[in-house]
């Protein structure tokens, strides 16, 4: 399966090659979802959809991957497992539940990167 981008917002675009993440290295914060099953996914978008404008602002870009790709081996999911990646590559939350934005946002606002964003 070819990992999806979900191109938030409103389109979802699948991707032509596995993104490389270094194309969003201090542009954007990727946030990868590795899903078990489409429900699981599907349960994840819903909540992005909800309220894009928090992630578009937070600059979250969101790929949705399975485990035959080499994102998978690189961040090793353990079934449905959400991502969030930073500007700077480095892995800033892992969880294997529904990821909300409230939590999402949080994690981001407490980051110095965005701080500074913010001051901007």
């Amino acid at each position: 399966m070819i990992p999806t981008i979900l191109a938030l917002f409103p389109i979802f675009a699948a991707a032509e090659v596995e993104p490389d993440l270094e194309q969003f290295r201090w542009s954007a914060r990727p946030v990868l979802v590795f899903a078990g099953d489409e429900g699981e996914a599907d349960r994840q978008r819903d909540v992005f959809e909800a309220d894009g404008e928090a992630l578009t602002e937070r600059d979250v870009v969101v790929i949705v991957g399975d485990a035959g790709t080499g994102l998978a081996s690189r961040y090793r999911p353990d079934g449905f497992t959400v991502i969030l990646v930073g500007k700077d590559g480095g892995e800033k939350l892992r969880t294997h539940d529904v990821l909300t934005i409230e939590r999402l946002c949080e994690t981001i606002d407490a980051m110095p990167m965005r701080a500074s964003e913010m001051r901007e």
